[in-house]
């Protein structure tokens, strides 16, 4: 998760912003693509690999009789995984626009 917030607040400060019609996004240009990519990775993926994770402990932990659900723990990891896709959306655009712009330039030349 930290991995992930870092490559985050690394992008948009690497960022340009660009109009995309009625909105303007931070999307990043240059040798820093491949930020998108490792962004796209760590956002959704960690965040869900998790919840997962919390939720087959928890399923296997609830035969005991000591077992205390942690559903707290859940939730917030549900927010998480929800906030981690709509990352995942803006590190699609940004890895769209690059290959937009590869394109763009190879038919330009």
């Amino acid at each position: 998760m930290l991995a992930g917030l870092m490559v985050f607040v690394i992008e948009l400060v690497v960022s340009v912003p660009q109009q995309l019609g009625p909105i303007t996004l931070p999307l990043i240009t240059g040798p820093w693509v491949w930020l998108s990519f490792v962004g796209y990775l760590f956002a959704p993926m960690l965040v869900i690999v998790a919840f997962g994770r919390d939720r087959i402990l928890q399923r296997r932990a609830a035969v005991h009789p000591n077992f205390a659900p942690r559903r707290d723990y859940s939730r917030t990891l549900r927010i998480l995984a929800i906030v981690s896709w709509l990352l995942g959306i803006w590190h699609v655009v940004n890895i769209a626009y690059a290959i937009a712009s590869l394109i763009a330039d190879g038919a330009a030349a």
